[in-house]
């Protein structure tokens, strides 16, 4: 048996010396809204930017070092190759003022992992079987099915609701959010704002070595435009506007735009069983025409061309480059293709984008339309709302396989904040990730052997398979495009750092 065992002495409650009492209130401007209060929502990082501050996990990761620590869980340990057991946080309530313990905490998780809810969260993860368990009133133990050396980074994107709120039902659930965070929701005005208030009772009060907040409100408003978002900076409106677009960042905002690192990769996803991407040349003559390099510095802004849908240092990494840019190769590919029968004229193909996705995402479709008419594909842009990307995007195993002549590219953008290559095939390109269009069993049995290694030898494993998925015509599903930084505008009233996971934690905003 493979035991891993850490202990967070330094986590544990500890009385500290009374602390300043937050006050005043923050303005923060933010580009997308939540599709709703629910805690499953809270794993993104820019629909869930509100959700963090009102929903914990049963753990966090240091600002800095980006190393797993104490939250709602003081100490972990692997007792079995299938089993995490957590120790939990005593003392600790919910804004409606049921105690957290493992019972609300088992029941929280499981329905987040629930299959019939069909959550993109739960979709990270490499199997269906995992399950969270209640031994004694602040033990729980985490069920994986398989063995998964890394539970606790993946345990960081799970919020934690109340047993109470969710059986209040659905509606409740989706449109009022409880957690046992530093913050809880006062109001959500759709389409136009969040206010948070302090939650006093929160427990990271009293232990010492945790950061804490300094407003006693929050006011996120809601500006789809990066541009009215600067506007609201520059009118002093707000002290914080959040992911802006980085050449008018720099431009208006100067000294007090500030960037940071993200774990987000930018790509396109083809439907791999349509009539004609079914077809390895025309995937990589599509690989061969992404001008990336351009699309990167140019549309996007201080990106970086990508070889792989993980950003370097991720476990599993691959040792391969970006696909060059080589129009020729690709029309050559395309009229190979077509001379041997593939019906590249009676199936078009659409590409699509989710509004607000990444900075230049408009620009960014027009020039791959184009790119890939020139090659002679026959591509079409399609409008989509958000809610209609969406339902097409997540692909449950019951609406699979895809239609053939469906002929969907999907451009989107994926974050690893797991920073493992096991977060990223589980949900894009194993037989039952939600995101994925294709299916290989044999791959798959390489994966699920893979993720029961540990170090060195996961790393190399993973990077092997990521590889092929990335370099070898045979097995590419998504097109990797470009690896983002993120822009933000911060006041000079704030004192703040930007982390490597992209969240924004108000505990984290220091008032000057």
């Amino acid at each position: 048996m493979t035991s891993m065992k850490l202990w967070c002495a330094a986590a544990i409650a500890i009385a500290q010396p009374a602390i300043a009492q937050p006050t005043g209130e923050v303005r923060i401007a933010i580009g997308a809204e939540s599709p709703s209060m629910g805690a499953h929502w809270g794993y993104a990082a820019k629909e869930g930017v509100v959700l963090r501050n009102i929903h914990e996990a049963l753990v966090d990761r240091d600002p800095e070092t980006n190393e797993i620590i104490p939250s709602l869980a003081v100490s972990w340990e692997q007792i079995e190759p299938t089993i995490w057991e957590f120790k939990l946080r005593e003392g600790v309530t919910f804004h409606d003022g049921t105690p957290f313990d493992a019972e609300a905490a088992a029941y929280g998780i499981n329905w987040i992992y629930n299959t019939d809810n069909a959550y993109t969260v739960a979709g990270f993860l490499p199997n269906r079987e995992y399950r969270a368990e209640a031994i004694d009133q602040y033990t729980l133990h985490i069920h994986t099915g398989t063995p998964d050396p890394i539970y606790p980074s993946r345990a960081f994107g799970i919020g934690i609701t109340s047993k109470a709120h969710l059986e209040s039902g659905l509606d409740n659930y989706e449109n009022v959010a409880i957690g046992t965070g530093p913050y809880a929701l006062d109001s959500w005005n759709r389409g136009t704002s969040y206010t948070l208030r302090i939650n006093e009772d929160w427990w990271g009060f009293d232990v010492e070595g945790t950061a804490q907040p300094d407003f006693e409100t929050a006011t996120f408003l809601i500006r789809p435009d990066s541009s009215s978002r600067i506007a609201a900076m520059q009118a002093g409106e707000v002290d914080f506007a959040w992911d802006l677009t980085p050449d008018e960042c720099r431009a208006n905002l100067n000294e007090n735009c500030i960037s940071g690192p993200t774990p987000e990769t930018v790509y396109v996803r083809m439907d791999v069983e349509h009539e004609v991407m079914k077809d390895p040349r025309i995937r990589e003559a599509m690989s061969l025409a992404l001008d990336r390099p351009t699309i990167s510095k140019v549309l996007i802004g201080d990106a970086t061309p990508a070889a792989a849908m993980i950003i370097p240092g991720v476990t599993g990494y691959p040792d391969i480059e970006p696909m060059p840019f080589d129009m020729e190769r690709a029309i050559a590919l395309i009229e190979e293709a077509r001379a041997d029968g593939v019906p590249i004229d009676e199936y078009p193909l659409f590409i699509s984008m989710r509004a607000g996705s990444f900075s230049g995402n408009s620009e960014v479709m027009e020039a791959i339309q184009g790119l890939y008419s020139a090659i002679g594909l026959n591509v079409s842009i399609r409008a989509m709302e958000d809610l209609e990307f969406r339902s097409l995007f997540d692909l449950p195993p019951s609406e699979k396989p895809i239609a053939t002549d469906r002929g969907w590219l999907a451009l989107h953008r994926h974050n690893n904040a797991e920073f493992d290559f096991a977060r990223t095939y589980a949900s894009n390109h194993h037989c039952e990730g939600q995101a994925s269009t294709g299916c290989n069993p044999e791959r798959d049995a390489e994966f699920e052997a893979a993720s029961a290694l540990t170090g060195n030898e996961r790393h190399d494993a993973f990077a092997e398979i990521a590889a092929r998925m990335y370099s070898n015509p045979e097995h590419l599903m998504f097109l990797p495009i470009a690896h983002t930084s993120i822009f933000h505008g911060v006041s000079d009233r704030l004192d703040w750092t930007p982390r490597s996971d992209m969240q924004l934690l108000l505990k984290d905003l220091e008032a000057k």
